[in-house]
């Protein structure tokens, strides 16, 4: 395994087991975004960057427009629900309760010039991936289980997992954390997305899920395809906004 696949890589011990799954990768999420956003736009959309929705109006039952904090009225045909850990906030704005789990994460990035791994890989203590560029991801269930909220941190939790990844990769001693953030992930209380129309609100749609980058892809295509007046896919089918009250 180090000769072939991940040379700077110190395994507990040489019978090591590890399990290797070539088919899979990872998909740089900011480099991808930047790219939708920047199609979307050149496409006529318009962006509000930093611009919260204070407001959902519904006309006769249906959903007509949104307020941003702005001051401005945006009249819509549909509202897309897709605010991950805040997404009950948004659903509460159309009288929706959607019941959420709490499970903050701390994800810290590494600057470390050559990074010395190729893919995502699951170490005992600790998860790795490359971050686009010279910088390195990395995060720990075992820290994530020592977080109170997300948002503020200790301080030595992002110390403490980045001397979880040197364990792992010793070539890191150099490296340098260039930044770490306590989340919630976005999981409905079920453990499943919440994903389509939501019966008895027409004109709002939610797209709440874990994994997002995974399954971003398929999501939009098939709440477009349902936006737009196809049938319901199959796909999402088990997952509607309605069975989560």
């Amino acid at each position: 395994m180090r000769r072939l696949l991940e040379p700077a890589v110190r395994f507990p011990a040489d019978d090591t087991p590890v399990a290797v799954f070539p088919h899979e990768g990872w998909i740089d999420g900011r480099a991808l975004t930047a790219k939708l956003v920047g199609d979307t736009l050149r496409r006529g959309a318009r962006a509000m960057f930093g611009t919260a929705v204070r407001g959902i109006v519904m006309t006769g039952g249906r959903v007509t427009a949104v307020l941003t904090g702005d001051a401005e009225r945006h009249r819509v045909d549909a509202v897309v629900n897709a605010a991950g850990p805040d997404g009950d906030q948004v659903a509460a704005l159309v009288g929706r309760a959607l019941p959420m789990r709490y499970e903050p994460g701390l994800v810290a990035r590494l600057h470390c010039g050559d990074v010395p791994i190729g893919r995502a890989m699951h170490a005992p203590h600790v998860e790795l991936r490359p971050g686009g560029g010279e910088q390195l991801v990395m995060r720990s269930r075992e820290i994530d289980s020592r977080l109170s909220s997300h948002g503020a941190f200790a301080p030595e939790l992002a110390t403490d997992l980045h001397a979880l990844a040197l364990d792992v990769l010793p070539t890191l001693a150099g490296s340098a954390i260039v930044g770490a953030r306590a989340m919630s992930r976005p999981i409905p209380d079920d453990g499943f997305p919440s994903v389509g129309a939501l019966d008895g609100i027409p004109g709002y749609y939610e797209a709440i899920a874990h994994s997002g980058i995974t399954l971003a892809a398929v999501i939009g295509e098939v709440l477009a395809r349902e936006i737009t007046g196809a049938e319901i896919s199959p796909l999402i089918s088990p997952y509607r906004p309605g069975r989560l009250t």
